[in-house]
């Protein structure tokens, strides 16, 4: 006869072995398990750009152009919430090219949404959480020719003058689903029917903030 010992241990090896196949099940269901719900409607307003220090910056000290705006977003992301899901990461991203830097991306607000209760999004009149300012220095500006295509031998530099541009952003609401068992997931759930375009610089206007 089998000890009591060996009883235990030939029931633990099976209930181990039994969950680390059900685990590694519900994680590859979740691979290919895509949500389906409406898309976010987003809007955004009140767009300015102002010149000089955002105290939510806390690295550059400079004056400089910040944009400042309010947005609007009613989004349903309940359907994300399945038996596996442990919480949603949101957030709000702009996205917008200029000459110089073909490619940006801006993280402007996010959520942490815990509970399938609280995944009903509906914001108005919400602003901008963290500060939004172009790598470049302005929005709406471009110098003409380029610094960086200058050559280091060259000694003579020909005149640089500023060129305004039409520059637009794109905002999209993103997610990212942290599973209580798994690979983490990434998608998109809503962004502006049409491009934002950037104001020109409102100089008189402090930046209180």
């Amino acid at each position: 006869m089998h000890t009591i010992a060996q009883r235990i241990n030939a029931v633990s090896a099976v209930a181990t072995t039994t969950i680390i196949f059900l685990v590694a099940g519900i994680a590859l269901i979740g691979l290919f398990e895509k949500p389906v719900f409406e898309p976010a409607r987003i809007e955004i307003s009140d767009v300015e750009v102002l010149w000089g220090h955002d105290r939510r910056d806390h690295f550059d000290r400079r004056d400089r152009e910040w944009t400042n705006f309010r947005f609007a977003i009613e989004a349903d992301l309940r359907p994300i919430f399945r038996y596996n899901t442990k919480q949603i990461f949101v957030y709000l991203v702009a996205d917008y090219s200029t000459p110089e830097f073909p490619s940006n991306e801006v993280v402007l607000w996010d959520r942490i949404i815990r509970n399938p209760r609280d995944a009903k999004i509906n914001l108005s009149g919400a602003r901008n959480k963290y500060a939004f300012k172009h790598i470049g220095g302005s929005f709406k500006l471009s110098l003409f020719p380029s610094p960086s295509s200058f050559k280091p031998s060259t000694d003579l530099f020909p005149p640089a003058i500023w060129l305004h541009r039409d520059v637009n952003a794109t905002y999209t609401l993103h997610y990212n689903l942290m599973p209580k068992v798994g690979a983490l997931t990434w998608g998109v759930a809503g962004q502006t029917k049409d491009p934002v375009p950037f104001p020109p610089v409102n100089y008189r206007k402090p930046l209180n903030r």
